[in-house]
């Protein structure tokens, strides 16, 4: 059955004003010459001053901070949710889907190295697809097989990486089955989640490569003929050439650090082309997809700013890791 998208001209103006306010280069030019006290006086004058205001970010720790900027990408997530009718909430509610995922992954994670309750509430997300009720049940779990047992739907492995690995099919089938539903003028978005699934692929080959006892194969996603491609070569120098070849990557193979160069080159270009989504077709959903993109990387940004002057990093580094539109 297709999806029936209709987007209203209110919506599309609420979206193009929300547009308007997402931080552009200027504003993290600005940020990188600015120490941490002053890039949280900075965001006060912006769409992030109820968060900024109601968490206590000036003494507490970084934890607190990406509460505060993660609730504001869920306040705009819910506010898009409810300005939005019929298939294009869908639309909203299936983007939503990736941060449900992302509260599962830090739930396991938390359990596996022993963090509090109290602080893995602060790095998840508000869900547009599940009631409070069940994260309250996942919370209040204290093993892994507790977790399991009561997610609505079913994930399987053993290790962290298995189970974060099964959470991703899952997502990823989630997305294809709605995609499969849109008509072909909303479906750009498509292009933008193969490539998503295509750059995990290959993180997996990246950190798999020369594990004897992991099958790569059983743990790849609907591959490409070129992601199966790289399986099978022998170093990571060829799986580089390959990617440089096919304009996957920027990267000669030489760098410092090269398996963590590589993953920040490819997740740049990937969060550049979904940049260029929130110019496409301004009355589909791509738009409002577009947008949804640009307000993620905009969270991701800040949080590598905020880190990056938390933590004393270089700020060559996290230049590196900041995409503007």
């Amino acid at each position: 059955m297709s999806t029936t998208i209709k987007f209203s001209p209110y919506t599309f103006a609420r979206v193009a004003v929300m547009k308007s306010e997402l931080l552009g280069r200027d504003s993290y030019d600005r940020m990188q010459k600015m120490g941490y006290n002053e890039i949280l006086r900075l965001l006060q004058d912006t769409t992030y001053k109820a968060e900024i205001d109601s968490f206590d970010v000036s003494t507490e720790g970084i934890n607190t901070i990406e509460h505060a900027l993660n609730a504001n990408l869920c306040a705009s997530l819910r506010k898009l949710h409810r300005i939005s009718q019929g298939g294009m909430r869908l639309v909203v509610a299936a983007f939503g889907l990736r941060y449900d995922m992302e509260n599962v992954k830090v739930i396991v994670r938390a359990i596996s190295s022993g963090i509090a309750k109290e602080d893995v509430q602060k790095l998840m997300y508000e869900s547009l697809n599940y009631p409070a009720t069940l994260w309250e049940t996942l919370l209040a779990q204290t093993s892994i097989e507790g977790v399991l047992k009561h997610l609505p739907f079913t994930i399987q492995g053993t290790s962290l990486f298995e189970l974060e690995n099964s959470l991703d099919r899952y997502y990823s089938s989630r997305m294809n089955a709605f995609i499969g539903t849109l008509s072909a003028k909303n479906k750009v978005i498509a292009g933008f989640v193969e490539h998503e699934l295509e750059v995990r692929n290959i993180n997996t080959i990246l950190r798999l490569h020369g594990i004897k006892e992991y099958n790569i194969v059983d743990y790849l996603i609907t591959p490409s003929s070129f992601v199966k491609r790289l399986v099978g070569m022998s170093s990571i120098s060829d799986i580089v050439t390959a990617l440089r070849n096919a304009k996957k990557t920027t990267l000669q193979g030489d760098e410092k650090d090269l398996l963590v160069a590589l993953e920040i080159d490819m997740e740049q270009i990937l969060l550049t082309k979904q940049i260029r989504l929130m110019h496409a077709g301004l009355l589909t959903a791509n738009y409002i997809l577009g947008y949804l993109f640009a307000k993620e990387i905009e969270v991701r940004n800040l949080k590598a700013l905020i880190k990056g002057k938390k933590l004393g990093l270089p700020e060559e580094f996290v230049q590196s890791v900041v995409v503007s539109r």
